[in-house]
């Protein structure tokens, strides 16, 4: 105890010394701290989703506007869809808040992802139990189901089989749990605790704004065998283009497209 008070009298009567030295400990633990955690997700916990070299990412590339983003509309999202050549599967996807509710519980929020029903096939993700959406659960219309992550169901739904089936209540609406995923999802969906269809309905943008072109969706998609992605990355430029020309109106029509690798 007495080296200790004599180490606090030293270092009191050198503040500026004493603040410079906590300050580049701080800095330190924490720079090692973020790089641990890079080098544990892409290192020793790499890509739980199938052959990751041939997933890829449509990006948004507009340099006169300062925007580079894995963004596009859903307006967008359906040309690509449907006109393309490359690609074995899309998907898209969005980042979501949920408010979640249980009996005798205070609600609280869930960071979650809405996404098409082709979402976990294009990842290669295969349900622990139950299984993933279906066309028919994706369009208007169409029943509200969710699939959760291992660690929600584990610690919110205690780890029981008797929760699959049942409804839990997100943003005040009943939804079946129809899935749960494997353990340790890998980024960028590692912290995602749900899983619900409707990306074309945001919570954060106005139905006219969905139809205005305004980016949202992050779309993944899988190369198809053979392609490169050299020529994957022409194509979508090209389908960039033509979206121009057709839909010029559109607040994203004069934003490049380009692709980069999931990975990347």
């Amino acid at each position: 105890m007495n080296h200790f008070t004599h180490a606090l009298r030293q270092l009191t009567k050198a503040p500026l010394l004493t603040t410079a030295a906590v300050l580049s400990l701080a800095l330190a633990i924490s720079a090692n701290t973020a790089l641990f955690t890079i080098f544990d997700q892409l290192i020793l916990r790499p890509h739980s989703f199938s052959e990751p070299d041939t997933l890829v990412r449509v990006w948004s590339n507009n340099p006169k506007v300062g925007f580079a983003a894995p963004s596009v509309s859903w307006m967008k999202y359906e040309v690509i869809r449907d006109s393309q050549k490359v690609f074995a599967l899309t998907a898209a996807s969005t980042f979501s808040s949920f408010s979640y509710a249980r009996p005798n519980a205070e609600p609280e929020q869930l960071v979650g992802q809405r996404v098409t029903e082709s979402f976990f096939r294009v990842l290669g993700v295969e349900p622990l139990r139950g299984r993933g959406f279906s066309a028919e659960e994706d369009r208007p219309g169409g029943a509200f189901v969710a699939v959760v992550s291992h660690e929600f169901w584990q610690t919110r739904l205690g780890g029981l089989d008797s929760a699959l089936g049942a409804p839990i209540r997100l943003n005040g609406t009943d939804h079946t749990l129809i899935g749960i995923l494997p353990p340790h999802l890998s980024a960028p969906y590692n912290n995602a605790q749900v899983f619900i269809t409707h990306t074309w309905e945001p919570a954060a943008l106005l139905p006219s704004q969905v139809q205005a072109g305004a980016s949202y969706l992050q779309i993944t998609a899988r190369l198809k065998p053979g392609v490169s992605f050299e020529t994957a990355n022409k194509e979508i430029a090209m389908l960039g283009v033509q979206y121009a020309g057709a839909f010029a109106s559109r607040m994203d029509a004069q934003t490049p497209n380009e692709l980069r690798t999931l990975t990347e």
